[in-house]
């Protein structure tokens, strides 16, 4: 189901940068869904700002899903003369609420917070690569000093923060499979700018 910003009643707590939201209309509890949707989107709100991003859509993702989150975005190249920049627009961020074994059993606000700032993470660095895990610490340590700090009005406690980025197997597991995927990428296309799948 769609749901405008401009359509819905504020209330303290909720809402950032993200103008639209969507569940997936088939599970319970909807109104459920869209309340963590949008308190995820406030706990991210001063980071978001602090980073000029915003994304357009914030999307419930299926509980079956294979994964806890996505992120998509679309590469804009520009040339100036013969200078070429390459600008990343975000197009959307997807989000798994609810347990894969009980969809009618929603997921933990700290998991999800997690999952929101492994996902934020993508808009800067595409794969699971060493730069990528260490933009995902800073954004975190944001996150532990905007709540220290009172930039979300006191309305986060600590139970919405996660205690770390992920696990060492989860960070060795998904670095593996990005670096295979980007070392098949390289050989396949034979390309000489090797930096390019590295990113």
């Amino acid at each position: 189901m769609y749901h405008h910003l401009s359509q819905l009643s504020y209330q303290r707590g909720l809402d950032g940068y993200f103008p639209c939201y969507t569940t997936v209309d088939h599970l319970p509890h909807q109104a459920n869904a869209l309340y963590l949707l949008r308190r995820c989107a406030y706990i991210i709100a001063p980071i978001m700002r602090r980073h000029s991003w915003s994304v357009p859509m914030l999307h419930e993702l299926s509980p079956y899903s294979s994964c806890h989150g996505k992120c998509q975005t679309v590469e804009r190249t520009t040339r100036h003369g013969s200078r070429k920049t390459t600008q990343t627009i975000p197009l959307n961020i997807e989000l798994r609420l609810r347990e894969d074994d009980d969809p009618s059993c929603f997921i933990a606000i700290h998991h999800l917070t997690r999952t929101m700032l492994h996902e934020l993470s993508h808009l800067v660095y595409k794969r699971h690569f060493l730069g990528f895990y260490k933009f995902n610490a800073q954004l975190l340590s944001e996150l532990v000093r905007d709540v220290e700090k009172g930039e979300l009005r006191k309305r986060v406690s600590w139970k919405s923060v996660p205690d770390r980025i992920a696990g060492t197997e989860e960070i060795v597991c998904t670095m593996t499979g990005d670096l295979k995927k980007s070392l098949v990428s390289m050989i396949a296309g034979g390309r000489k700018d090797r930096r390019r799948y590295l990113e």
